[in-house]
């Protein structure tokens, strides 16, 4: 009778030994999962700055072109108004 016990004993401890293990392994494969997407995350975060950066510039080129496009819109309309008066003029 205490042969069988120590026996279950000795199986439950290796059971529990074994799961031990298995959730050990588990928690390192989770560690692991968790290394990489930080990593991916932190290469998505420095993507997304230089995205930024170029944004940035594309916009600041934009603003610049839209006053460009202000001033020729007004220097046509003056050159046109020049024009279109000494049209006026000669007829």
């Amino acid at each position: 009778m205490l042969q069988n016990d120590i026996a279950n004993l000795e199986k439950q401890i290796s059971q529990f030994e074994y799961e031990k293990k298995k959730a050990y392994d588990e928690i390192e494969k989770a560690r692991d999962e968790i290394k990489d997407i930080a990593i991916e995350l932190n290469q998505f975060e420095n993507e997304r700055l230089n995205l930024a950066e170029v944004l940035s510039i594309y916009n600041d080129e934009k603003r610049k072109a839209d006053e460009e496009y202000v001033k020729l819109e007004v220097d046509f309309k003056f050159s046109e108004d020049n024009f279109n008066g000494a049209v006026a003029n000669q007829n």
